[in-house]
């Protein structure tokens, strides 16, 4: 049981401390799992999808994107989400008065096309805007009967019991 801060109990499987991108896509993966979860905050969600609030995007790898669509979250990031069709890792280090700098002699390729295939080559992820990330978090939360935001709040004490 949690006791909130109006001195309201709810009674739930789970707390989830940070109402960030990980923290809502877990309280949505609990939701669907038919778990019951709240979601505690500092900020209130509208703010996270405001344009100023986060410039970045974030790679998802293929798995992560196979559970986007178990979560539902797929649908509305698809036509947004640009695919990642070769990764090149390279190395190297910055020039300095006793050494010259550069890229190292060796990388690390990844292609698609190498991998075992089921059918047509998928891409290796895809590349996501964090905003469009917030934006679809927010739009699927809606739907979650069993995933509770409590926002803008704050944590004074965790008391275990």
């Amino acid at each position: 049981m949690t006791t909130l801060s109006n001195g309201k109990d709810w009674v739930c499987d789970a707390v989830i401390i940070g109402g960030g991108m990980i923290g809502l896509s877990l309280g949505l993966a609990l939701d669907k799992a038919g778990m019951s979860a709240i979601v505690l905050d500092r900020q209130a969600p509208a703010k996270s999808v405001q344009p100023a609030f986060d410039g970045r995007a974030s790679a998802f790898a293929h798995a992560s994107v196979q559970l986007l669509k178990v979560v539902d979250l797929w649908p509305h990031l698809a036509a947004r989400a640009q695919p990642i069709k070769d990764i090149l890792v390279s190395d190297g280090r910055a020039a300095d008065r006793f050494r010259r700098g550069g890229a190292a002699p060796h990388i690390l390729h990844f292609d698609p096309g190498d991998l075992p295939r089921t059918g047509d080559v998928e891409p290796l992820g895809y590349m996501i805007e964090n905003r469009d990330y917030r934006t679809a978090l927010q739009t699927v939360m809606g739907a979650a009967s069993n995933l509770k935001i409590w926002a803008p709040t704050t944590i004074a004490a965790i008391d275990y019991d």
